[in-house]
């Protein structure tokens, strides 16, 4: 018979995991999330280009991060890039451009792999894990990630370059590739 801490800390660690696992079942209606299996296409970009002064195409992307303590000092957590379609938007449609796109999202999951990987190595050799470390992790790279999007639209002239487009696909897949080992959103 468990006496009434242990019941409430196993009370305390379901719900924990309950809340975690609703948190990986989110409406993937609402946003697209990054996989190798899913490129996006044009029918993705619902917004409306009138809300938005400017040319070609805007993808809407980011990285959904959470951490959920548990009470045994570890943690469960989730982090993945997405897509929001609905304020994704597009003026004209071509081939390079939409590949421009991709690359953007592209962009967002190989940091999303670079989050994961330094949130593993902290975990590995931690003694008491966190979750306020684990954000400002996190916290400290969203700058990282928004330079390397600003240097790629710089480079590529926003996808007019032809050869820096084309150097700048093959080297995001080749840094994806890299990365595979941490292409997995949620904690083991």
């Amino acid at each position: 018979m468990m006496n009434k801490s242990a019941k409430t800390l196993v009370c305390f660690i379901l719900f924990q995991l309950l809340a975690f696992a609703a948190m990986t079942q989110e409406d993937t209606s609402r946003y697209i999330k990054w996989s190798p299996d899913r490129a996006i296409v044009w029918s993705d970009f619902k917004g409306s280009p009138d809300s938005i002064n400017f040319s070609g195409a805007f993808i809407v992307k980011g990285i959904f991060y959470t951490c959920i303590p548990l009470e045994n000092g570890e943690c469960k957590w989730l982090l993945y890039a997405y897509v929001n379609p609905k304020e994704s938007c597009v003026n004209f449609r071509s081939d390079l451009l939409l590949m421009h796109e991709r690359i953007h999202f592209d962009i967002c999951e190989y940091f999303a792999r670079i989050y994961r990987k330094r949130i593993k190595q902290y975990l590995d050799t931690a003694e008491m894990v966190d979750c306020d470390i684990l954000n400002s992790l996190v916290d400290k790279m969203w700058d990282e990630e928004k330079s390397m999007q600003e240097q790629y639209d710089k480079e590529t002239n926003h996808s007019r370059d032809e050869v820096k487009q084309e150097e700048w696909t093959q080297k995001v897949r080749k840094w994806l590739e890299e990365l595979k080992e941490y292409a997995e959103p949620v904690s083991e």
